[in-house]
């Protein structure tokens, strides 16, 4: 694997994208192949964008080991080396996300996005040698995912032992501490591409971010794409506008997504229906959201002046 390759190409949107579902409960391979293409079309294609595939937004917990593999395949079929593949490969089992990992390096994927393992609290040793594990076990690029949600938090010790396996490309990062989210910029910004997960893309660049992570980007890339390219010319003042009339609404209205039902995606794909594009339904125990929230989803496009159409 040739790590500063991959590193230049890790930059620009990133696009969390949803996994689609049939109205039988399957996963729509056909709808997903679609949805790529189309943000390749718009514009998220290497040196602009990664689209980042079986996440937390893409329901992973809900999918089978089989089914996270078929994604993967499908995924870098569509994109054909046009636009980054990144594959989430978080688990409770070494053995499964190794397995998953050595499909993805078959299958082309550009990245892993590795965390540390849940539901039973690992130590820092036990952390590491399942990264380490997963490296040995696949050549193929590792992006590390940082989120204090999850209970237990990277130490920034460990992170610097991490980012000395030569797979270890990419930092995806946040933390509930200001001091703690600046003191990984200064220690890793130079050896590991880092994707913003604060939601802050705006301080996150001036600190060194070479990912925005932005949701919105699912259903209007083009305007994620404007934002970069705010960033880039370091016009932060237009960004940050920008932040505050499309991010904030947007979050606000994930947040009382979440307060309805557990998962995500399911906010990203009703966003993606009212534009044009395929949806579907989530797996429980995620449930719907109610139909009001098209209504309000609906308001915000309005004023936010998102296109109601799109040619997918």
């Amino acid at each position: 694997m040739k790590r500063k390759a991959i590193k230049k190409k890790m930059t620009g949107v990133f696009v969390p994208m949803p996994t689609i579902f049939t109205a039988s409960d399957e996963v729509d391979l056909g709808a997903m192949r679609k949805h790529v293409r189309w943000l390749i079309a718009k514009g998220i294609k290497e040196g602009q964008g990664m689209i980042f595939a079986g996440g937390a937004m893409g329901e992973f917990p809900t999918l089978t080991l089989e089914e996270r593999k078929r994604i993967a395949t499908a995924l870098c079929e569509e994109a054909a080396g046009r636009a980054p593949i990144l594959i989430g490969a978080q688990g409770t089992s070494t053995r499964e996300v190794i397995e998953l990992a050595r499909h993805a390096a078959n299958a082309g994927v550009t990245g892993l996005q590795v965390s540390p393992p849940f539901y039973y609290s690992p130590t820092d040793d036990d952390v590491y040698e399942y990264m380490k594990a997963i490296a040995d076990a696949a050549d193929i690029a590792l992006i590390l995912y940082q989120t204090y949600e999850q209970g237990y938090r990277l130490s920034m010790a460990l992170i610097e032992k991490l980012a000395r396996l030569d797979q270890m490309v990419g930092l995806k990062w946040s933390s509930p501490s200001s001091y703690e989210y600046e003191q990984g910029y200064r220690l890793f910004r130079d050896r590991l591409a880092i994707i913003d997960n604060q939601f802050h893309p705006v301080y996150s660049h001036i600190m060194g971010a070479r990912f925005i992570n932005l949701h919105p980007a699912n259903f209007w890339p083009e305007w994620g794409i404007g934002l970069w390219n705010l960033l880039e010319s370091h016009r932060y003042t237009e960004a940050q506008a920008e932040v505050e009339r499309i991010i904030w609404p947007y979050y606000e209205l994930s947040a009382k997504a979440a307060s309805f039902t557990c998962g995500g995606g399911n906010l990203d794909k009703l966003c993606m229906e009212l534009v044009g594009l395929p949806g579907g339904g989530t797996r429980p125990p995620m449930r719907p959201l109610p139909p009001d929230f098209k209504e309000m989803i609906r308001r915000f496009f309005v004023k936010a002046g998102v296109p109601m159409s799109v040619d997918a």
